[in-house]
């Protein structure tokens, strides 16, 4: 078995982990060990969003914890997590505020929280599974479009593409 698949092989068992403690938190939405277990399977994901998903949940679920016990845990996953989120937790963390029913801090991988739609990104933001699938249709097109060589077609679909992510900085 290559470095390759022993990688996917992995990530899909900490899928299946997570996915199994999803339900779990779903159904007993106070219990840390639940949620613990949860985000210790997310931190074996490469993607930071269901990192971010379970510590909403957890944040939310166990709201009494928060203030007391949980810096060790936020040592470890504060890392993975982008700094406008750190900066989320941490307000939870010092009672400065508490994570609602609907919030900035969930993702589409929470399961007792919802997103919040004031955030422009959140509502722009597209699963994963749709990325890929777009990647999936364009590299085609370009391939079809390198194979016929139709470099306008080419240009047109990079431009459409790309420019989105790097000329409007």
């Amino acid at each position: 078995m290559s470095d390759s698949d022993l990688i996917k092989e992995n990530e899909r068992v900490a899928h299946r982990v997570f996915r199994f403690y999803s339900r779990k938190v779903f159904l007993a939405p106070n219990n840390r060990h639940f949620h613990e277990q949860r985000i210790n399977a997310a931190l074996l994901l490469t993607e930071k969003e269901p990192l971010q998903g379970a510590v909403a949940d957890f944040f939310y679920g166990c709201w009494f914890d928060i203030p007391y016990d949980v810096n060790n845990l936020f040592t470890r996953i504060k890392d993975r997590l982008y700094p406008h989120v750190q900066q989320g937790f941490r307000e939870c963390i010092d009672k400065k505020r508490y994570i609602q029913r609907n919030s900035m801090l969930a993702t589409r991988w929470s399961v007792l929280i919802s997103p919040s739609l004031n955030e422009q990104k959140q509502r722009l933001r597209i699963s994963s599974d749709d990325a890929r699938e777009i990647a999936k249709d364009i590299t085609t097109e370009l391939m079809q479009a390198r194979e016929d060589e139709d470099w306008g077609t080419i240009e047109q679909i990079e431009n459409e593409f790309f420019c989105p992510l790097y000329c409007a900085q």
